[in-house]
């Protein structure tokens, strides 16, 4: 670990310097597929012209970052313990800094956002539920919109960030760029569209 690592600071107390640094890296990779998903699977323009090139390719993307996505959100709300396994999440991290006010409220407040992916987690990423598999109508699940996933990052970061602050008294920003995301994705993706609607490769290909 070095000072250019995201979320490490010395100024932290050494017991939960690294437990803090890679619960931020977590939570930024989080908003950084968040971000690159919305990019790609928002708006009907992107959809369109997934669809249109390559669907089958996209549709495999699409779940792959949902399960993973949710797969994280569920790692953050693990307790401390599962047996004689220590966890690494948000719940050890508060377990260690039980003196600060606010942060058990803000972390129940977190989990209880995260209720309805848990249960997706549980019933059809992590097991295979077979009441939710053969009849969904009859056990349906909770649905998940993305106005609950924005609160579910929002609060991630609080809670971080109430920890930072009583340490350190500043913030950390949770908010990544991606060189090479989305939009520099679908603008190749049009240019191959045009390519294919006309037959003239592009400009980078004529001369090969």
């Amino acid at each position: 670990m070095d000072d250019e690592d995201f979320g490490y600071n010395p100024v932290l107390p050494r017991d939960i310097r690294p437990i803090f640094m890679w619960l931020c890296q977590e939570v930024a990779s989080l908003y950084l597929k968040w971000q690159f998903y919305n990019g790609l699977y928002v708006g009907e323009g992107s959809t369109g012209l997934l669809s249109d090139l390559a669907s089958g390719s996209f549709a495999i993307i699409e779940e792959s970052l949902r399960r993973d996505m949710a797969t994280s959100i569920c790692r953050l709300c693990d307790p401390p313990r599962t047996g004689r396994q220590l966890n690494l999440s948000l719940q050890t991290l508060a377990e260690k800094c039980q003196e600060l006010d606010g942060l058990p409220e803000l972390l129940r407040e977190y989990l209880d956002a995260c209720q309805p992916v848990l249960q997706y987690r549980h019933k059809l990423v992590a097991h295979r539920d077979l009441n939710t598999t053969l009849s969904p109508q009859d056990n349906p699940l909770a649905p998940i919109g993305r106005t609950q996933i924005v609160t579910i990052l929002d609060l991630a970061g609080r809670v971080l960030n109430l920890v930072y602050r009583h340490f350190t008294a500043m913030e950390l920003a949770f908010t990544p760029s991606l060189i090479g995301g989305a939009d520099t994705l679908l603008y190749w993706l049009s240019v191959a569209k045009k390519a294919k609607e006309t037959g003239i490769p592009p400009a980078a290909d004529r001369f090969r």
